[in-house]
């Protein structure tokens, strides 16, 4: 699975990073809540009872950075393909929505967005506060892999 972004002809506000955050929940068999075993899983297809959490298909603390420099002007686009509504949150920033499923919008500043399935925003910050910066869901479950913490939907938004 993938993304693919179409770009007007003339893009007239290029960020310095662009970066796609695709959220996923899963529901895999594991032998107990709060216990983990390793090997290779089949998701169930409905996946009812979501026990994974992913963005980009990985769990924390597999994901991949968000890697910027001071002063870059960074966009995010989060995507949703999971069945449940996601509250994705970037801290130490706020963003500004620039499109929402495609569509311009002149959006206010924020630091949390909810994101309904099937929903894609994108968002615009401006790299102003050094450090290293949870990108997270905010529901407590959702950063766990299988109830283990931490894991699921969490990366970071790292300074280099």
């Amino acid at each position: 699975m993938g993304v693919l972004i179409v770009l007007p002809r003339q893009e007239i506000k290029i960020p310095n990073r662009d970066y796609v955050l695709l959220i996923q929940q899963w529901e895999i068999d594991q032998p107990a809540l709060s216990s983990l075993e390793s090997e290779v899983f089949k998701p169930k297809n409905l996946n009812r009872n979501p026990n994974f959490f992913t963005i980009n298909g990985k769990s924390f603390p597999d994901t991949t950075p968000l890697d910027v420099r001071y002063g870059e002007k960074v966009r995010v686009r989060f995507i949703n393909n999971a069945n449940m509504s996601h509250t994705m949150h970037i801290h130490g920033h706020d963003f500004k929505i620039i499109e929402e499923d495609a569509f311009k919008r002149k959006g206010k500043y924020l630091d949390t967005i909810n994101l309904p399935s099937g929903k894609r925003f994108d968002v615009d910050l401006v790299a102003s506060n050094p450090g290293i910066w949870p990108v997270n869901g905010t529901k407590p479950f959702h950063k766990t892999n299988n109830g283990v913490s931490p894991g699921g939907m969490i990366t970071r938004l790292r300074y280099i």
